[in-house]
């Protein structure tokens, strides 16, 4: 006589199973959070971060901060990328060039197919990004064929709705709708490496600042905390 397990389960039994899935499956959403092995290293990183923005220090040092804490960032939660740093395209330097690893590639149908392959830069200036730089980096992500670009920094991109430099970054993905690939141009600024560390998924925060770009809607001011989220967070002090 063959076993419930080799039997299988039948048509109801699977949409009983499925119907009893909660309804936003944070369950299967375990990837991109700050692991318990690296949170002291990433802890460590982003307070000097904080302390070379906001005390005394130079640009060198300043950059050199932002620069270690995002490699580190993508090492500590999960270690899905090929991390690239300080390489030259032609005439062009890229401070980051990042694509999946070997165990990124096991989860690359649950993560958005535009997070395989993606730069970044760091501008760790004493203001908030231009909206000229936006243009220029805008130019090296066509140079290297990446539709998905990530400015790092400490004060964020300029400007507000469709002004400076985030302006910018809305109306580059407008002109991109007719083509084949999207431009995502994201920022990513002070807080949402402190988002990391408070036991933000890196994927959930990239997730969010696309939807942005494609809705024209700011999903910050509608965020709410989840009942379940002291489960799901990763391990914290």
């Amino acid at each position: 006589m063959m076993s419930k397990f080799e039997e299988g389960l039948s048509i109801v039994e699977l949409l009983k199973r499925f119907n009893s899935l909660p309804p936003d499956l944070e369950c299967f959403k375990q990837i991109g959070y700050l692991t318990e092995e690296h949170y002291s290293e990433y802890k460590n990183a982003y307070e000097l971060f904080v302390e070379m923005n906001e005390g005394d220090f130079t640009k060198k040092e300043k950059g050199k901060s932002l620069e270690q804490l995002v490699q580190i960032m993508f090492q500590a939660t999960g270690g899905f990328y090929e991390i690239y740093a300080n390489v030259r395209n032609g005439s062009n330097e890229i401070d980051i060039i990042l694509k999946l690893s070997d165990k990124g590639i096991i989860v690359r149908n649950i993560i958005d197919s535009k997070y395989q392959k993606f730069i970044g830069e760091c501008k760790n200036y004493g203001g908030k990004v231009s909206v000229t730089y936006v243009g220029k980096f805008y130019s090296l992500m066509q140079t290297t064929h990446c539709n998905l670009g990530i400015v790092f920094s400490y004060h964020g991109i300029s400007g507000e709705s469709w002004g400076g430099g985030k302006g910018l970054t809305k109306k580059l993905f407008l002109l991109s709708e007719g083509g084949v690939k999207n431009t995502y141009i994201l920022d990513f600024c002070k807080t949402d490496f402190q988002s990391i560390l408070n036991g933000q998924s890196i994927f959930a925060i990239l997730d969010r600042k696309c939807f942005e770009l494609e809705t024209g809607v700011d999903c910050m001011s509608y965020v709410t905390t989840h009942p379940n989220e002291e489960k799901i967070k990763p391990y914290v002090e």
